[in-house]
This record gives structure tokens, sequence and C-alpha cells, in this order.
């Protein structure tokens, strides 16, 4: 799973206005859309954070992946600077979730790695202290949860 968070939203909204701000969370949302693909479950879970579950278990992979949604986002969003900060999405990465755990333990994991990716300066990537490898088939079996769950909610 990845956690994204737009860096310093709050300031590019204030200083640009909440439709500047708004457009900045659709380009966003288009970007990562794009860059993820259609096998990825990709939403957004409440004011500047969105979060995806990709069908891959190996975190270089989930690695390079996030990385390119945050290179992607950060050339697009070059017009939208506020000031001396332009946008930016910090990531955290978590695998190794079984399908008999809820959704939540998944969010909570990948939430510590974001929080170290902001700590550590922001548009950055950081992962889960000790990532395990995800099946396949675990992997699917997540994602079908996971609809279910936001289904749900």
């Amino acid at each position: 799973m990845l956690l994204f968070d737009l860096d310093r939203f709050k300031k590019i909204n204030d200083e640009l206005g909440h439709a500047a701000g708004d457009a900045v969370l659709q380009l966003f949302a288009s970007t990562a859309t794009r860059t993820l693909g259609g096998d990825v479950l990709f939403g957004r879970i409440g004011g500047e954070e969105f979060a995806a579950m990709l069908p891959v278990g190996d975190a270089g992979e989930a690695a390079a992946i996030a990385d390119r949604v945050r290179r992607k986002f950060e050339t697009a969003a070059s017009s939208y600077t506020a000031g001396d900060v332009q946008p930016t999405v910090s990531i955290g990465l978590t695998l190794g979730w079984s399908a008999e755990q809820p959704v939540s333990e998944l969010l909570a994991a990948a939430d510590q790695a974001l929080y170290r990716a902001k700590a550590n300066g922001r548009n950055r990537i950081e992962a889960q202290d000790a990532p395990e490898q995800i099946s396949a088939p675990r992997a699917a079996s997540a994602r079908r949860q996971w609809r279910k769950a936001a289904a749900a909610a």
C-alpha cells in the first residue's frame, strides 16, 4: 500500500486560494491515476491524503512505482508555487499485509512510514521498517477486502 500526502498543502491553499488548492488536488489525482495504471485501487481518503493498493509484493517495485508518481507530480505541479513552496508529495509504503488483518492496520503502518517521509524532509518515500514479501494471491485478496471496506464506508 502507498499512502500519499501533499506537502505544505495548507500554505498553497491559503496563499493561492481554494480554487488553486482544488486544482492541485485534482492534478495529483489525475497524475497518480495515469501513472499507477488500471490494476491499482486508488482514491482520496481525506483532505490532501490519498491511498493506493498495489498489485505487487516486492518493496523495490512498489518504491519505483511510488517514485514515478512523486516525480511526475512534482513536474506537473510546478506552476502552482506559493512563495517558496512548490506542491510535492510525501509517500509512505508498506507491504506484508494479510487478508485477515483489518485495513486500518495496513493504513496505520503506511501512515508511520509517511510520518517518517515528512520528518525526513518531505517529497520522498519511506517504507515500513520491516517490509515482508506478499504473494500475488494475498495481494489480490487484500485488494478485494479493501474494495469491500471502501464500499461499506
